[in-house]
């Protein structure tokens, strides 16, 4: 008799489609060729690692109740976190809130269940850790907008305060920010009161290139659905095969190329920025540096340096 497949356990709580099942039912694409910015690359891989540190220096801090993530904005920061970070296990995903009335629905659900479960327990304080991406603000505000009313609703006779931590990444440069993401920064900063208990907001600002921002291909994942929808709904992008090739911004020489193979192309992008970020002997590190010595320029080897470093 054959052996059953063994279905591997998630290391993410769902609360949307569980997109590592359809990961696996997904069937792979054509063969892409890719061709990109090194700078770029290696600056998007220097913001993954600046946001691990403050992570694992947050987290060996607060240990967090719940970190929570929002498709597709936050997917590339929990897929990178999972695998280099102690946050395994830990993490909640939701669906995008403007990708379907279900999220919105789901986020008070998911809130008032944390809440029980900690004062059960005999505490009476949430530190909560939320990543997700940003530009105008918008975004921000209706998750926290969702998550000040939900407390509103919570019963005052046991008091639950909340402590959120928001990683704001915003693409671009981090001398910048819009007019409207400083307002809802401003708005939303310290202390608000609400019937369930006190809510503190911190907001850490990270910037850089955000290579998937609004790019199914490199996100490697498709919204299908629309906002009026009950339900959110997704496919997944696996285009297999095919080069990637990383040119330097300066020179224009193609400094880092590489068969994609039977991988799909996000699944390779990911592993570069994992590797050169978190393990200066794997293979992937060894021929990027040494193809920086030989085609790339000082930018290069400054931004390689600096996303390595221990």
């Amino acid at each position: 008799m054959p052996a059953k497949r063994v279905r591997r356990l998630d290391s993410v709580e769902w609360r949307t489609s569980n997109l590592h099942d359809l990961w696996s039912s997904s069937e792979k694409g054509e063969s892409f060729e890719f061709s990109g910015s090194l700078h770029s690359f290696l600056q998007y891989s220097l913001l993954l690692r600046e946001i691990r540190q403050q992570f694992n220096s947050d987290d060996a801090l607060l240990h967090f109740d719940a970190n929570l993530f929002f498709l597709r904005g936050g997917y590339f920061a929990f897929a990178y976190l999972n695998v280099t970070s102690p946050m395994a296990l830990r993490a909640t995903i939701f669906g995008g809130l403007n990708h379907g009335r279900h999220p919105k629905n789901e986020l008070p659900v998911f809130l008032r269940q944390l809440r029980d479960s900690v004062v059960s327990s005999g505490r009476s304080t949430i530190n909560m850790l939320i990543i997700d991406e940003v530009k105008s603000g918008s975004g921000m505000n209706q998750i926290l907008k969702i998550v000040e009313q939900s407390m509103g609703m919570w019963p005052g006779s046991a008091k639950c305060d909340v402590t959120i931590h928001f990683y704001a990444i915003r693409p671009g440069s981090s001398d910048y920010m819009s007019d409207d993401l400083q307002n809802a920064v401003r708005k939303w900063l310290g202390m608000h009161n609400t019937n369930g208990g006190r809510l503190f907001i911190e907001i850490k600002h990270f910037a850089g290139p955000l290579l998937s921002y609004d790019d199914d291909i490199l996100c490697g994942v498709r919204k299908l659905s629309k906002g009026a929808d009950l339900n959110e709904a997704y496919e997944l992008v696996k285009l297999s095969g095919g080069k990637v090739t990383l040119h330097c911004d300066c020179t224009g020489s193609p400094v880092f190329q590489a068969d994609i193979g039977t991988n799909c192309l996000v699944e390779f992008l990911a592993s570069c920025a994992v590797k050169w970020t978190s393990d200066a002997q794997s293979a992937l590190t060894i021929a990027l540096a040494r193809d920086i010595e030989t085609q790339g320029c000082s930018i290069c080897r400054d931004l390689y340096l600096s996303s390595t470093a221990a």
